[in-house]
């Protein structure tokens, strides 16, 4: 375009030969009018044969984000933008294989240019504000159809690690929050806790999911729309889930994969209205990476599937919360590794024969330091309740003073090499 000096080729001119106006003056002499000419024929069938897969391709290898530091770069120049976008149209058609593609969507002529302007300038200014990518909003239905299937080819979902899905899930939750307030996207930077409770309870959660492909990843991380915003409650660590009855539909895999520091903030206001049945389905991966005072709420039938280990790492003083009805229920392998650590008002609590069976499970010398803990009276019930071995090489490592208390029926039960050793 080197040959073409200012006041030789105005504006006017140029409009007319890029639309193709008859009687330009320039078509069939100037080489670009002779190619716009060729372009704007009606397309042939052999022509149209890759249009779907030209405009699929060509869209997913350029829909990409926008540099924000090119953004001041833009062109400005009205002619320029011009030329720029019909120029992009007519690459589009070459790349279809025929130069008659970007004619049978009108991009070529002066009603649709003004179409497809706008509408660019409005897809761009929409996805911009979401923080998404960047896409050119074509006119029609059929143009509409092939830049949707671009768009999802160029975004094409994957499992995301629990860090990028939390940034995704704050991403979501400003365009919802703005989406309901009605807001300014571009101004919404930092939501408070009210705030993303606020956006992810929103009915308006869905068509924000809906509008923007690029959540389309977390869409796939979470199993489904309807998971999204029980998932980001997780991850945002809510105070109250959304949905807490859809809590099991979320994949055990993506359960299983959050790190332990983002289950362990989950509050147990949260798990508090998910239903037992669901919570019993729930991974013991996940579960068991819960903090002690949320483990210690949950129904008996849930603790049951966390391994011992698990619960014998908590706190003597979170045990503590643990009711004696709850406690009853632990297998008694569960059950006698966290005796050392419950309270003797707790151990009190538990029926005999619960406490009988998790001592048998200990070392004597341990059980005999648990017994120790109580009165008279409830060791008498507990160790009746022993198997005669157990009693047997518990006795002796009591206190002198506890035996000296003990029902003599109970002891007479005993070996005489073990009574003769008695008080």
């Amino acid at each position: 375009m080197s040959s073409i000096h200012r006041g030789r080729f105005g504006r006017r001119a140029a409009e007319q030969v890029l639309d193709g106006v008859p009687g330009s003056g320039r078509a069939g002499c100037d080489p670009l009018a002779s190619v716009l000419a060729a372009a704007a024929a009606p397309a042939r069938d052999v022509e149209r044969a890759g249009e779907d897969a030209a405009v699929t391709g060509f869209l997913a290898e350029h829909l990409v984000p926008v540099d924000q530091s090119r953004r001041g770069q833009m062109i400005k120049s009205p002619l320029a933008k011009l030329l720029t976008i019909k120029a992009g149209a007519f690459a589009l058609a070459l790349s279809a294989g025929g130069v008659a593609l970007a004619a049978g969507t009108g991009a070529f002529t002066s009603s649709s240019h003004a179409s497809a302007h706008g509408a660019g300038a409005s897809s761009a200014g929409q996805q911009a504000r979401a923080g998404g990518h960047v896409g050119v909003e074509a006119s029609g239905a059929g143009a509409h159809a092939r830049a949707g299937a671009a768009g999802k080819a160029g975004l094409t979902a994957r499992i995301l690690p629990a860090s990028e899905a939390a940034k995704t899930c704050s991403a979501l939750a400003r365009q919802a929050y703005a989406a309901v307030t009605g807001a300014d996207a571009r101004t919404v930077q930092v939501l408070t806790e009210t705030g993303v409770q606020q956006a992810l309870d929103s009915t308006a959660l869905r068509q924000v999911i809906i509008d923007n492909p690029q959540f389309g990843s977390l869409v796939a991380t979470a199993g489904g729309q309807a998971n999204v915003a029980d998932y980001c409650g997780l991850l945002l660590h809510l105070a109250k889930l959304p949905a807490p009855g859809g809590l099991v539909a979320l994949p055990a895999s993506a359960l299983s994969a959050l790190p332990a520091g983002v289950v362990s903030r989950i509050p147990a206001t949260a798990l508090a209205p998910v239903p037992t049945a669901d919570l019993v389905k729930l991974p013991a991966a996940f579960l068991s990476r819960l903090s002690g005072s949320v483990l210690v709420r949950l129904p008996a039938v849930v603790l049951v599937k966390l391994p011992a280990g698990v619960l014998a790492a908590l706190h003597a003083s979170v045990l503590a919360g643990l009711h004696a009805s709850v406690l009853a229920q632990l297998p008694a392998k569960t059950l006698a590794a966290l005796l050392p650590k419950l309270p003797t008002a707790t151990l009190t609590l538990l029926p005999a024969k619960t406490l009988a069976a998790a001592l048998a499970k200990l070392s004597a010398k341990a059980a005999a330091a648990i017994v120790a803990k109580l009165s008279a009276k409830t060791t008498a019930g507990i160790l009746a309740k022993l198997p005669a071995g157990s009693l047997t090489q518990i006795v002796p490592r009591l206190p002198a003073s506890l035996v000296s208390a003990l029902p003599r029926s109970l002891l007479s039960g005993l070996p005489p090499s073990v009574l003769s050793h008695l008080p």
